[in-house]
């Protein structure tokens, strides 16, 4: 936002005040001077005349009249939009009026209008001096509405957005913060079953995209259930514990064994990895009685599996040993059991094997692989910023319409300030009253025949 209004300040600075300034000098010592500025609604001037000598008494007797239209270098005043007339006051006075009419029935281009008005009462004459001044509505002035119109339109938008999606929004997040703190999401949802974390996946997608009859039926059906994921994520957590204890221990012998053994024993865990995994990704909440039995069963295989691989890594020469994680990566956890116990109860204990030699490569980790989703295309900007790309063509859309209606062709839009604010809170209003694009488009055609049948007129 402060960007923001740095860069509206510059722009404006620059309009108002790097560009030339409008020079229309409208007045004179002696005659009339009528001066529309950007007003173009028809004035009433007046002045009075003295004559040579008295008139005829009556409002007959006196005659007035435009020597020709009044015009400037590049065009001319129509003298049909010039209404005169003549009042006599007392002796040899006359009030002369001048009703002019900018844009009725035809538009007269900005510009300094002269000519000369000629008042005559039997043989007597007098000329009146006419200058009509047009302000310039075009240029930077038409730029300055524009902006105007558009922070209007902006702030409304913003207002609107803030009241009616921005607000409830967040409550929706805050309440989705907690319910997914209480279902045991931690850092990632690792713990959770895979179908508690693709529904919490989802619910989030339809806050962001503010589909409340859905998200507030997901609610409901989680929040129903969420104590049985937070006892499986319980669960799930102390497994994922021992996991990382067994990996650990492994990696700290990685100067001891070579990797070939390495291998075995990480392929060993990987086994109760996969196990703990796909037990995960059975349909909660539905099986969730059959989710926490397959989870104390992996519990013990993976205590099983602890004390295998630790008494392998210690004597990796050992048979019996290597037998036993061999059983365990084929999921035979019972004939893994079975193989160890025989060879702890014989007492068959090897050495320990010395670490390789310097420079086995043996023992140096595989370079990773690249992962499958680099290839995939991201996703089109037009299409994740939709809302924001919308928001800025209702706003341009708005700003042109009310340059067009509440500016060019507004006959009692002034220079005060008034008028300018008046700009501005149209554009706030029309944002804020949730105004379609094609009622706002309506209302530009409905101007248009408006325009139209005053000028046929």
């Amino acid at each position: 936002m402060a960007v923001f209004a740095v860069v509206y300040s510059g722009v404006l600075a620059v309009i108002l005040f790097g560009w030339p300034a409008d020079e229309m000098v409208v007045g004179e010592e002696r005659g009339i001077a009528v001066s529309f500025e950007k007003i173009r609604r028809p004035l009433t001037r007046s002045a009075v005349v003295e004559l040579a000598s008295p008139g005829a008494g009556a409002p007959a007797g006196h005659v007035v009249w435009l020597m020709r239209d009044p015009h400037h270098e590049a065009g001319q005043f129509p003298s049909d939009q010039v209404a005169l007339t003549a009042t006599p006051l007392t002796g040899n006075s006359v009030l002369v009026t001048v009703t002019v009419d900018p844009w009725g029935p035809e538009r007269v281009e900005s510009g300094i209008y002269r000519e000369t008005v000629v008042v005559a009462s039997g043989a007597d004459s007098e000329e009146l001096p006419l200058v009509i001044g047009v302000g310039q509505r075009g240029g930077k002035w038409a730029v300055v509405a524009f902006v105007v119109i558009a922070t209007g339109a902006a702030l409304g938008l913003i207002i609107k957005w803030i009241t009616e999606g921005l607000t409830p929004q967040a409550a929706l997040m805050r309440r989705f913060d907690a319910l997914r703190r209480t279902m045991g999401w931690g850092t990632n949802g690792r713990d959770l079953p895979l179908n508690a974390r693709i529904r919490l996946n989802e619910l989030e997608d339809l806050i962001l995209r503010h589909d409340l009859a859905r998200t507030e039926q997901e609610f409901a059906e989680l929040e129903r259930h969420r104590n049985s994921a937070a006892v499986l994520a319980s669960q799930t957590a102390v497994l994922y514990d021992q996991l990382d204890a067994v990996s650990d221990a492994i990696e700290q012998c990685r100067d001891k064994v070579g990797r070939d053994d390495r291998k075995l024993a990480d392929a060993a865990v990987d086994e109760a990895y996969r196990n703990l995994v796909e037990a995960q990704s059975w349909n909660w909440p539905d099986r969730t009685d059959e989710i926490q039995a397959e989870l104390r069963r992996i519990r013990d295989h993976l205590i099983l599996t602890g004390h295998i691989v630790g008494s392998f890594l210690r004597a990796p020469r050992n048979q019996a040993l290597r037998e036993a994680v061999r059983l365990l990566q084929r999921g035979q956890t019972e004939l893994a059991e079975e193989v160890y116990n025989r060879r702890h109860q014989s007492r068959d204990v090897e050495p320990d094997l010395p670490g390789p030699p310097p420079g086995d490569k043996s023992a140096e980790p595989d370079g990773g692989a690249g992962r499958w989703y680099d290839d995939l295309e991201p996703v089109s900007a037009f299409f994740r910023y939709a809302r924001v790309f919308a928001g800025c063509a209702s706003v341009v859309v708005v700003s042109l319409v009310g340059l067009k209606t509440q500016y060019l062709d507004n006959v009692t839009f002034n220079s005060n300030l008034s008028s300018w604010v008046a700009l501005g809170l149209w554009g706030l209003a029309v944002e804020l009253s949730g105004v379609a694009i094609v009622d706002v488009l309506a209302r530009l055609g409905s101007g248009a025949s408006a325009t139209a049948a005053r000028q046929a007129l």
